[in-house]
């Protein structure tokens, strides 16, 4: 299987922290959702690459926000809360959000 990074060009990523926080916020459901995808179903259902490509565009946009004025990061904390912390910190919280990921009302 070979990943292709998104095409989108990504200049111009550099924005105040509130604003970096609400982007990482806004990818964390549907990159969650892929990731359990992925180790839930595998490639069972054909779409296994399209979903590795998803993640893969999420965590290269993701990477390329930096923080006006300095250029800098933010810091890993706040990715690993952002981004992954809709998936959980433990197996009880993994297993309660996946049935709340795989559930639609």
């Amino acid at each position: 299987m070979t990943i292709k990074f998104t095409k989108i060009p990504i200049f111009g990523m550099s924005m105040s922290r509130m604003d970096a926080i609400k982007r990482l916020t806004s990818y964390s459901n549907v990159l969650a959702e892929h990731i359990l995808k992925i180790g839930l179903y595998g490639n069972q259902t054909g779409n296994l690459e399209h979903w590795a490509e998803e993640v893969a565009n999420y965590l290269y946009i993701s990477n390329a926000i930096t923080i006006k004025p300095t250029g800098k990061k933010l810091v890993r904390q706040i990715y690993d809360d952002r981004l992954f912390g809709t998936i959980g910190d433990s197996d009880a919280d993994v297993r309660a959000n996946l049935y709340n990921l795989s559930v639609k009302p």
